[in-house]
Parts: C-alpha cells; sequence; structure tokens
C-alpha cells in the first residue's frame, strides 16, 4: 500500500481534513474544540486497519486513544493487496463511521463525547475513563453529577498516579469553589493538550523570527539561548526566558544574578501568570506571542524604562519564597547579595551556619553508598535549612569556603572576589565586562 498516496486522497476527497504521523496516521475534522474526532490508519505487514477515535483534549494525561473502534464492515480490516489505494478511500469514505464523523453539520463534541463513553461497553471501566467522564460533566454544566462521580473516583485511584490524584484533587476542591473555577482548570489542560493536533502539519515556532520581533521592540535588549533580557544591567540579569517544547513554548519570568558562578538557569524565575506563562503550537503567530509576552505585568516590570533597583529587587523576591533558603546553592547567592548591598555581618552568619551544614553533609556522604545519596529530600522545619542529599556538597562547601575567606580579608576582597564571577558570567554570554 502506497501510504503517500493514501493520506493525499483522503486529503483530498474531506475539505478541511487534518493529518498527523505518530503510531498510525490520523486523519480528523480542523474545526474541533474540546473532542478530536477522525479516522486512524494502522498500517501492518499483513494489512491496515482502520478505527474511528476521539481523544479528550481535557485529558490531564495528554492525548491518547483510550476511545478507538474499528469500523464494522469487515472488522475495519483490508488485507495487503486486496484493494487498491482509490478502493481503500472510496470504502472509509463511505463507512457509516466516517459519514457521521465528517459530515457537514458538526456533532455537538461534549454531548457526543458523554453519550459514547456511557454507551460504549467498558466505556466507563478504568478510573481515568471515570474522571474524563466527570471532566466532560462539568464542561456541560452538570456540577452536581460531576461532583459526585469524582467523589466516587479518588479512592479508586492508584497512589502511585501521583498526576491522576492531584488532578482529580485539584477538580473536587475547584468545583466547590464555584463551577467557572473547575472549567478553567480543564482550559489549562486543553491548551496544553492542543498543540499536538493544532497545527499537525507544522506550527513549529519560528525562534529566529521571534528572537528578531522581541530585538525590534525592546531597545538595548540583549539575549543568550532563549533568555532576554535588558541591556542596563548591573549585578542581576532580569528578563523573559523562552522554553522551547515539543507541543509549544513555555515563557518565564527571569531573574538571574550574575554572581552566581553557574549557567543561567530558572532558580529564581516564575512562568507568566496569564495562561500559566504556556502557548500551544500553532495557538498563535510569532506576532502574536511578542504581543502577548510584552502586554504581560511580568515583562512591564522587567522591561520598564526606570530601571528597578536591581539588588534590593533581587533580595525581596527570595525572601519573598523563604522555602528557597533552605537549598544551599540559593543562600550562598543570597549571602553574596547582602554582601554587595553592604549587610557583610548578616552575610557571614549565614555563610557560617551553611558551612557548618555542608561539612555535615560532605562527613554524611563519606559514610553512604552510591545509591543512599539518591534518596529523597528530608523535610523542611520552619526556621531551619532544608536538608539537601549531600550530593554535591563538597563543590558547595568549597565555593561557600572561598566567599568566607574573602570576608574575612574585607568587604572590598569579597566584593572583587564576586565581581570576578560577574566577568566570567559576562564571558560566557558573550558580552564584554
Amino acid at each position: 500500500m502506497n501510504k503517500r498516496l493514501l493520506s493525499q486522497l483522503i486529503l483530498e476527497r474531506v475539505s478541511g481534513l487534518r493529518s498527523l504521523r505518530n503510531l498510525g496516521v490520523f486523519f480528523f475534522r480542523g474545526d474541533f474544540e474540546w473532542i478530536v474526532r477522525g479516522m486512524v490508519f494502522y498500517y501492518t505487514p499483513k494489512g491496515l486497519y482502520v478505527a474511528e477515535f476521539r481523544t479528550p483534549l481535557f485529558d490531564h494525561s495528554g492525548t491518547h486513544l483510550p476511545y478507538e473502534s474499528q469500523l464494522l464492515e469487515r472488522n475495519g480490516f483490508i488485507g495487503k493487496g486486496e484493494m487498491s489505494e482509490e478502493a481503500i478511500v472510496d470504502f472509509v469514505i463511505s463507512s457509516p463511521e466516517a459519514r457521521n464523523v465528517f459530515a457537514s453539520d458538526k456533532s455537538a463534541e461534549l454531548p457526543d463525547f458523554v453519550r459514547h463513553v456511557e454507551s460504549k461497553p467498558g466505556g466507563l471501566k478504568t478510573p481515568r475513563s471515570r474522571l474524563n467522564h466527570a471532566s466532560a460533566l462539568i464542561l456541560l454544566g452538570q456540577e452536581l453529577r460531576a461532583a459526585s462521580l469524582l467523589d466516587e473516583i479518588a479512592p479508586l485511584l492508584s497512589p502511585l498516579d501521583v498526576a491522576a490524584v492531584a488532578h482529580c484533587d485539584q477538580l473536587r476542591v475547584s468545583l466547590r469553589q464555584e463551577p467557572e473555577a473547575a472549567r478553567a482548570v480543564l482550559e489549562q489542560v486543553r491548551k496544553k493538550n492542543w498543540g499536538r493536533w493544532a497545527w499537525p502539519r507544522g506550527g513549529a515556532v519560528n525562534k529566529r523570527l521571534l528572537s528578531r520581533l522581541m530585538h525590534e521592540r525592546v531597545s538595548g535588549l540583549r539575549s543568550w539561548k532563549g533568555f532576554f533580557f535588558r541591556g542596563d544591567f548591573g549585578w542581576v540579569l532580569r528578563g523573559v526566558f523562552f522554553n522551547y517544547a515539543p507541543d509549544g513554548l513555555y515563557i518565564h519570568d527571569f531573574r538571574f544574578p550574575l554572581f552566581d558562578p553557574s549557567d543561567p538557569h530558572l532558580t529564581y524565575s516564575d512562568k507568566l501568570r496569564e495562561r500559566a506563562g504556556y502557548i500551544g503550537k500553532g495557538e498563535m503567530s510569532e506576532e502574536e506571542i511578542v504581543d502577548f509576552v510584552m502586554s504581560s505585568p511580568e515583562a512591564q516590570r522587567a522591561f520598564a524604562s526606570d530601571k528597578p533597583t536591581e539588588l534590593p529587587d533581587f533580595v525581596r523576591n527570595i525572601e519573598s519564597e523563604p522555602r528557597g533558603l533552605g537549598n544551599p546553592c540559593v543562600l550562598l547567592v543570597y549571602a553574596s547579595a547582602l554582601i554587595l548591598l553592604g549587610q557583610e555581618s548578616r552575610a557571614a552568619g549565614l555563610l557560617d551556619e551553611l558551612a557548618a551544614t555542608l561539612e555535615r553533609y560532605v562527613a554524611e556522604c563519606n559514610q553512604l553508598d552510591r545509591n543512599q545519596l539518591r534518596k529523597p529530600l528530608r523535610q523542611l522545619n520552619d526556621g531551619e535549612l532544608v536538608i539537601l542529599p549531600p550530593l554535591g556538597s563538597e563543590r558547595d562547601l568549597a565555593k561557600c569556603n572561598r566567599l568566607r575567606e574573602s570576608l574575612r580579608q574585607g568587604s572590598e576582597a569579597a566584593r572583587a572576589f564576586l565581581e570576578q564571577i560577574r566577568r566570567e558570567n559576562l564571558q560566557k554570554l558573550g558580552i564584554a565586562s
């Protein structure tokens, strides 16, 4: 069978049809909102299996195919060499299933989906399918029925399926608040799953064009590997970060202290609040993405004409998330910022406390085998350091001791030490110091 010819013929026969190649070749109508529906071709050495499929975009676990059924005629199977490509397309398009799927009058997605799962034998057998059923009822405005189903489903979910348990709990809690809160949860899931199907023939973000548009919009902008930051920085880079993923684009509001010896990272960052910082593949053009980013409160603060006071702003940001100060790397950077702000005594006390903790970790590390080094984190007690696995503590201890030693020599020596780290980071970024 000529797969390319088959795809070409069926796309020519049905207006507005889209296709996607994965485990099979999926053909589906492009005017979907909550449910992707169509036909799927599975090629095997013996022949071709054809099935009807539905995929709910509000499924928290991603898009998959638990709702598919082979064509009734011939059990959806065409043996190798039994038909020409033209005859195969005629057979599929003339089937009751395909006529229903590709009818000019689109059926109501959600009511059709609910009828399908409620009537199909085994359609509500698994907790996952029942969770999707409850989600569809929420979107249809049947909140009381959905709430009852979610209460039934919760104890049936495996505790090992952490994502399903969390999603079910989130829906139950949001549904108690108000129906709109629950629908907002499902809308976020839909946006995340949308990208895979919205532009299956392409639609990937043009990184080069996006970068050019960002530079045109912000005077004096600099960039490095997806990080876009204002050029009038001193000790802290501030801007937005574009994290490109196969299903879309995640956008972060980021800060990076140049006195951190690591490469730029997202420890001191958050996703944009609107849309949870996510744009599905093909949902927006590059121009629309830049408009969305630049109109966000985070970007407006980062690129405001009045530059914020870098170090005080950075310290406030760290102190607003006290759990982060349990991380030795964050605590080391925090102490460095205090030195630069002239708070040497406070910084010295934090560094002494950190050094003692890291020395204990290194001693523990030397007594454990490598498998034990990968045990989970111990929990944070209020006001105490988080006890992280000792893996890497020796390196962190060396950094801490170098900074302590320079601080003992005086504040100017400590600042010179941090300035050296800053110059090294600027060199990595290709920026002249």
